[in-house]
């Protein structure tokens, strides 16, 4: 089911959409620098978010049109998960995030996920799967993949869905992204309502991505 990808999409830190089709990458500025293995390749997209770098990030998947266009609508996603988070701890104080992530606003429940912010931190506990022609980068603490690699023409790219998305399908997926960040922008402006706390603000995240994604996906 495109939805249940998509999910899965949504809870990978650095996962890429990809189809057969890479050699259609469009710019000419393409550097695989920094992809030299799978654990590099995590590195420079972690980087490329947290740096604002969308080119640098672009770079890390498979190339081909739909793929790029859909990940540039998870990049704008996951720099706005970046401003969130930065705004929660100017608010809170620097365990903000920690407190956010830890709360469970009841059983059905809906969140986002950011980037770790400790890129070293994060890659001593990441563990890479090789299966067959792909590398599967996960981390203990997730349910599902950081990221599926694989090498072509000496680098490597995200591409774990190679061959099973049509054109149709990636522009749900970036439509998926753009609505994911609908919601948290949505939600921005109440981390500094003086009567907020760190529990009604997931409260409403949560029911932000419901009315903005869930319901409308249906």
């Amino acid at each position: 089911m495109l939805k249940e990808r998509i999910i899965i999409l949504l809870g990978c830190s650095c996962v890429a959409a990809g189809i057969c089709g890479c050699k259609d990458r469009e710019s000419k500025n393409f550097s695989a620098q920094g992809q030299e293995t799978p654990i590099a390749l995590l590195k420079k997209a972690h980087q490329a978010v947290t740096e604002n770098d969308v080119e640098s990030f672009l770079e890390c998947y498979c190339g081909a049109r739909g793929v790029q266009e859909a990940m540039t609508s998870k990049f704008e996603f996951g720099r706005t998960v970046e401003q969130f988070r930065e705004k929660l701890k100017t608010r809170y104080g620097s365990g903000a995030w920690r407190t956010f992530d830890s709360i469970r606003p009841g059983d059905d429940y809906v969140t986002v996920k950011a980037l770790p912010e400790d890129f070293d931190e994060w890659e001593q506990r990441i563990e890479l799967r090789e299966e067959g022609n792909r590398v599967v980068i996960m981390d203990p603490c997730d349910l599902v993949p950081a990221g599926i690699a694989y090498k072509e023409d000496g680098y490597w790219i995200f591409d774990p869905f190679r061959d099973e998305f049509s054109r149709g399908e990636f522009r749900a997926v970036q439509d998926w992204f753009i609505r994911m960040n609908r919601a948290v922008e949505m939600t921005m402006p109440h981390i500094d309502d003086p009567d907020a706390d760190i529990r009604s603000i997931k409260e409403l995240l949560s029911r932000n991505i419901k009315e903005q994604v869930i319901k409308r996906a249906k």
